[in-house]
C-alpha cells in the first residue's frame, strides 16, 4: 500500500514539473481509495474493492507514462519533494 501511495504522490510531483497530467479529482479519489484500504486492513491484508480499482489504475498508468518521458533529474527532484513532504505534518501534497 505504501508503494501505491508513493506512486500517487510522485505522479503529482511529476505533473507539477510538467510531465503528463490528470485532473486533481483523480488524485483525490485515488487517495481516498488507498486511505479506505488502509483503514479497513485486517490481519495485514490490504484490499481494494474491484469496483474501486479504476482510479488507482489510471494513476499508475499516468505515472508509468511520466517515468517513460521524464528525465532522471526530474524524477530525482520529484522523489526529493516526496521525502520533504514525508517529514511534514501535511496529509497530502495538494
Amino acid at each position: 500500500m505504501a508503494e501505491l501511495a508513493k506512486a500517487l504522490y510522485l505522479a503529482w510531483y511529476l505533473q507539477q514539473a510538467g510531465f503528463e497530467a490528470a485532473d486533481r479529482e483523480l488524485y483525490l479519489e485515488a487517495e481516498r481509495i488507498l486511505d479506505n484500504a488502509a483503514r479497513n486492513a485486517s490481519k495485514d491484508i490490504w484490499f481494494i474493492e474491484p469496483a474501486e480499482c479504476g482510479p488507482v489504475a489510471r494513476i499508475l498508468d499516468l505515472h508509468e507514462r511520466q517515468l517513460s518521458s521524464a528525465p532522471v533529474h526530474a524524477v530525482s527532484e520529484a522523489q526529493a519533494r516526496l521525502l520533504r513532504f514525508g517529514i511534514t505534518s501535511r496529509r497530502s501534497p495538494w
